[in-house]
């Protein structure tokens, strides 16, 4: 079994389209995507929204064209307000795996997404946990950033 995963695009059309190309020329059976797949640049709330409706829906759809099974899970950038339709979007595919806490078969092995983490050094974010009693050679900056009614909030004391 051939699997190409990837991570941390960010919403790079260029990427998303090499991973297509790469993924066909190689015959892959599979392509993971582990998270942080939407842009992160200016206004996230904005182009995230439209960067699924105006580019990924279309991806999704050629994939699912080529028969490439595709498991993909959101990550830390990106932000949850966009979830339910993610999924929807994902359901609209048979060759689509939304994987985030859920399990899905792979041949004969089984996938299963989970995408809340502790993210030190960087600042918390939504899908960021936070771990009683961690320690790290890293410093967890106290700050962290949230979306609360469609808005970015500064969160000053995130333990808290």
């Amino acid at each position: 079994m051939k699997i190409l995963y990837i991570t941390d695009i960010h919403g790079d059309e260029n990427k998303y389209e090499k991973v297509i190309e790469l993924a066909k020329r190689e015959n892959v059976d599979a392509v993971i995507n582990g998270g942080d797949i939407f842009p992160k640049r200016d206004n996230r709330m904005t182009h995230q929204y439209r960067f699924m409706r105006d580019y990924l829906d279309d991806y999704f759809k050629r994939l699912n064209e080529e028969g490439i099974e595709y498991y993909v899970m959101l990550g830390n950038d990106d932000l949850e307000m966009n979830d339910l339709e993610f999924d929807r979007l994902c359901q609209k595919y048979p060759n689509i795996h939304n994987i985030v806490d859920s399990k899905h078969k792979l041949g004969d092995y089984e996938i299963i997404g989970m995408n809340k983490i502790l993210d030190t050094p960087y600042t918390q974010k939504e899908r960021v946990i936070y771990e009683d009693n961690f320690s790290s050679d890293f410093e967890i900056l106290p700050g962290g950033i949230k979306n609360i009614d469609g808005k970015y909030t500064i969160i000053n004391n995130w333990p808290e």
